[in-house]
């Protein structure tokens, strides 16, 4: 019983602080920051002209209208649209961003049952760009019969030693397992 006084302590508030923050992998802190950048620059550029934060709102409707706006709106440095997958990002990149600035904030923007606009919008978007060709997953042509040699003459998959005879079985159980289709153009 003596040491049960050293098995328990008080955290401090920095402590606990650090903690709730790790919990957040830093790709999606980072991905957060980066969206709100650009949605910041989009709401600052001269054709959109919002002169206010998207935190400053507070009517939901309002926060819904901008971010169709934004969604429908949003294109890359050189014009191209972003991919689909992008877009799901933004929306929840923001929807986190405004759940951690925004006090009493306890909605998802993601959710079609509160924002149905912003859903149909993202929605109709995604399925007008699928239509479109855009964001369309681009088959990769498979190894060629030389490129394999190349990898399999490797010291990295030697059978001469375990890690490289383990790499070699892995390589095998990959090409045998799961072959790809060879298109009719070569």
């Amino acid at each position: 019983m003596e040491n049960i006084k050293e098995s328990y302590f008080k955290p401090t508030a920095k402590e606990l602080l650090k903690v709730q923050e790790s919990r957040v992998p830093q790709n999606t802190v980072k991905c957060t920051k980066k969206w709100i950048n650009i949605l910041n620059s989009w709401r600052n550029h001269e054709d959109v002209g919002y002169k206010y934060t998207l935190e400053s709102l507070s009517s939901n409707q309002q926060i819904e209208k901008e971010m169709c706006e934004f969604i429908y709106g949003i294109r890359t440095k050189s014009g191209e649209r972003y991919s689909r997958a992008s877009l799901k990002n933004v929306v929840a990149s923001i929807s986190r961003h405004l759940k951690d600035t925004i006090p009493q904030w306890n909605y998802n923007l993601l959710d079609k049952n509160h924002f149905p606009k912003l859903h149909a919008t993202l929605d109709g978007t995604l399925k007008e760009m699928k239509k479109l060709g855009i964001g369309a997953a681009k088959p990769h042509e498979g190894l060629t019969n030389d490129e394999l040699k190349i990898i399999l003459d490797h010291d990295a998959v030697s059978s001469n030693n375990p890690e490289g005879l383990l790499r070699r079985v892995f390589l095998w159980i990959c090409l045998l397992g799961c072959p790809r289709e060879i298109s009719s153009k070569k």
